[in-house]
């Protein structure tokens, strides 16, 4: 089976699971498929998911290139390389893999953060721009910003010596739990609200709400936003979310193509220079 109907079987067969698992816990009423704001969620899964993920992935090609070069790694003889660099390739395996997963989801939170804190976010803006939060908008990614977050993860783990053939095969769970943290689902998990991240926890991340805005950047474990103070999380449910747009002149706009070429957009005002502003204001 090709690429595309591998991709089109599965994206038929995590529809069916997210949306039995969406109507039978909702945490919000369904948004119906025919609506404008939907229609823009299937470009990027189909579009995004296609020729964004080639760009996404021929920049990253790029940069590790640059970061083999720059850090003398020897690809004729990469085993010994990374046995030499660190103590990482003598733990066993069942210890290797949990550390790995910790650095990984370390550098993800610290990556979102400053994508949240720089210029940045413009690229990431686009991925707060879903004013109805479910499994399906959690495609909507610029190609760039997934490129510098693939880099931004890659080059420590293999500076710091760590087999990336470790990391690979936590890189489908990592996606599939990211689909789950966005889906339209009401309960809480209380028992692990601490412990790992859940949709509740990343519903507040993705809030128009002031008090909401900056916080809850983990991925998998809270720990990072409960060290680096940025843990919030309300026992009552967020009830708007997307951007705050303070000024016009920098709304998003509402087409793929217009999304794609808003980072590049010269930008008028410094209404969205801060990245700590994501929300969406029900009165702009």
């Amino acid at each position: 089976m090709g690429g595309i109907g591998a991709f089109l079987v599965g994206f038929v067969v995590l529809g069916a699971v997210f949306c039995v698992v969406e109507r039978r816990w909702p945490a919000r009423t369904p948004t119906p498929l025919l609506q404008r704001r939907r229609l823009l969620d299937l470009a990027y899964w189909t579009l995004g998911q296609t020729a964004g993920k080639w760009i996404a992935e021929g920049v990253t090609w790029v940069a590790l290139l640059g970061a083999v070069l720059l850090l003398r790694i020897p690809l004729h003889d990469f085993d010994t390389w990374m046995a030499n660099r660190s103590f990482f390739g003598h733990l066993p395996w069942l210890l290797q893999v949990p550390l790995a997963l910790l650095i990984f989801d370390f550098l993800g939170y610290w990556q979102h953060r400053l994508m949240h804190g720089t210029r940045l976010f413009r690229l990431h803006a686009i991925h707060h721009s879903a004013r109805s939060l479910d499994w399906l908008s959690a495609a909507r990614n610029h190609p760039l910003a997934e490129a510098f977050g693939r880099v931004w993860s890659i080059v420590p783990i293999l500076y710091l010596g760590i087999d990336p053939r470790i990391v690979a095969p936590l890189v489908p769970f990592i996606g599939l739990w990211g689909l789950f943290l966005h889906a339209n689902v009401g309960f809480r998990l209380h028992a692990l609200r601490y412990i790992v991240a859940t949709p509740h926890f990343h519903r507040w991340h993705h809030a128009a709400e002031r008090g909401a805005l900056g916080k809850n950047f983990a991925g998998l474990f809270p720990v990072w936003d409960l060290l680096f103070g940025t843990f919030y999380l309300p026992e009552r449910r967020p009830m708007f979310f997307g951007l705050i747009e303070d000024d016009p002149e920098e709304r998003l706009p509402e087409t793929f193509v217009g999304q794609m070429l808003y980072p590049f957009r010269k930008r008028r005002t410094a209404a969205m220079a801060s990245a700590s502003k994501t929300g969406y204001s029900p009165t702009a």
